[in-house]
């Protein structure tokens, strides 16, 4: 009597008729072997792939979910395909022919795919020693997403993500680590396509490393060039040298300003008369005080500013313009009358 009472003992306690168990919490992606028994409750949380008539499809889940609560079906049309990440919950039921579906009772939405990676980045601490592997193998979940999916805003974490954990990994870079992490980073440059983070990271190599001949090829690879000791990308060896673009074009500063000048003679149809507003001495007399002022002779320009650094000549629609450089100021001269000045320079103090 005594090892039955204690066997009875050992019985698990059953619910009590009516009374419901907790759901059973499933990601859509294990949906397959998760063994559902008609009857069941689930939650199951998974991406919005499609809705066919009164069935929702969830990505990675071939069980379909059965919207037939016209409420249900009314909800879904709150929810973005391939972008919204539900929760959805139901019962397991028997189909006819065959195989389960899930009977849904309820759905709403489940946290975003940025808000699950980012979240999943902020638990890790940065000051642990597999932090920056950790951040990178997370970048490459992001990416993955991010290419089957193509969700926008994952993009810029996977950028974060990948940047930070290449720094964090380059603290602890050895010599004979360093071709593993320019292949690693090559790898990285091709999946995601920015060549700006990869040009970055090199360049922390490169201060590190001066002398690596892999550095140098990767460097030559992504289009930049040495330039005294740095290693620069096209646009900015251009601009190094002083040059700026317009119009696909690289040229000095004086230059760009004279085409915007001229087109701007162009658009206002300045100057078809050019006029002196002033009397001659007026203009003596600004000259004298060393200002300029629109519809002075060269001569008068030249007493108030001195001689010109730089003259050039260009010529728009049959007119002829000059352009005289004091510095990076530049004053244009048309008809022998001063027909465009920059503005005056503001005292300091």
């Amino acid at each position: 009597m005594k090892r039955l009472l204690l066997v009875l003992l050992w019985i698990p306690s059953l619910p009590a008729p009516g009374e419901e168990t907790a759901p059973r919490e499933i990601p859509a992606a294990r949906m397959g072997t998760a063994g559902l028994r008609p009857g069941e409750n689930v939650l199951v949380t998974g991406k919005y792939r499609e809705l066919v008539d009164q069935e929702l499809i969830l990505h990675d889940c071939e069980t379909p979910f059965l919207l037939l609560k016209p409420e249900l079906l009314k909800r879904i049309l709150d929810f973005k395909p391939e972008r919204d990440n539900l929760a959805v919950s139901g019962s397991v039921v028997t189909r006819e022919g065959g195989g389960v579906a899930i009977e849904a009772t309820a759905l709403v939405k489940a946290p975003s795919d940025l808000e699950v990676f980012s979240r999943d980045a902020d638990r890790i601490p940065r000051q642990g020693p597999t932090a920056g592997r950790d951040l990178h193998q997370i970048a490459k979940r992001v990416l993955s997403v991010y290419k089957r999916h193509e969700d926008p805003e994952l993009l810029p974490l996977a950028r974060s993500l990948f940047s930070e954990s290449l720094e964090l990994l380059e603290t602890s870079l050895e010599a004979d680590t360093l071709e593993g992490h320019i292949a690693a980073l090559r790898e990285l440059h091709e999946a995601l396509g920015d060549r700006e983070l990869a040009i970055q990271a090199l360049k922390r190599l490169h201060a590190k490393f001066p002398g690596s001949a892999s550095i140098g090829k990767f460097f030559i690879e992504l289009q930049c060039r040495p330039y005294r000791g740095r290693w620069l990308t096209y646009e900015e060896f251009k601009t190094a040298e002083g040059l700026v673009q317009h119009s696909e074009r690289w040229m000095q500063p004086r230059e760009k300003h004279l085409i915007d000048s001229l087109e701007w003679f162009r658009e206002h149809g300045e100057p078809e008369i050019v006029i002196r507003k002033r009397t001659d001495r007026d203009y003596q007399r600004i000259a004298e005080s060393g200002a300029v002022d629109v519809g002075m002779r060269p001569v008068e320009v030249q007493a108030a500013l001195g001689f010109p650094d730089r003259v050039e000549r260009r010529s728009l629609n049959g007119r002829e313009f000059d352009q005289w450089s004091y510095g990076n100021r530049l004053y244009y001269f048309y008809g022998g009358l001063l027909v465009l000045a920059p503005p005056p320079e503001k005292s300091r103090g």
